[in-house]
């Protein structure tokens, strides 16, 4: 596993988001995102429970972890739906 990917694995709490409140986050479970391996991860908040595909690098000199739709998918071009950075 790359050094990156060790830098984000376990389960994170997902504690605040720009457009539902905490007691929406936390409706069925606790509201996470979770990294194992070099590239899978899972996502929790709501009554939504996904799988991720992640890919670990650098933006803006942070190490980051980018998580994508598939192409193809309803709105899903490939392109990065969401980013966690670790300053």
């Amino acid at each position: 596993m790359a050094a990156f990917a060790k830098a984000f694995a376990g389960r994170w709490r997902i504690v605040e988001m720009d457009v539902w409140d905490k007691d929406f986050l936390d409706l069925v479970e606790t509201a996470h995102l979770t990294f194992k391996g070099a590239a899978d991860g899972e996502i929790a908040f709501g009554a939504l429970k996904g799988f991720l595909d992640v890919r670990y690098g650098t933006r803006d000199g942070l190490a980051c972890a980018e998580h994508q739709r598939e192409a193809g998918s309803t709105g899903g071009d490939g392109e990065p739906i969401g980013t966690l950075h670790f300053s």
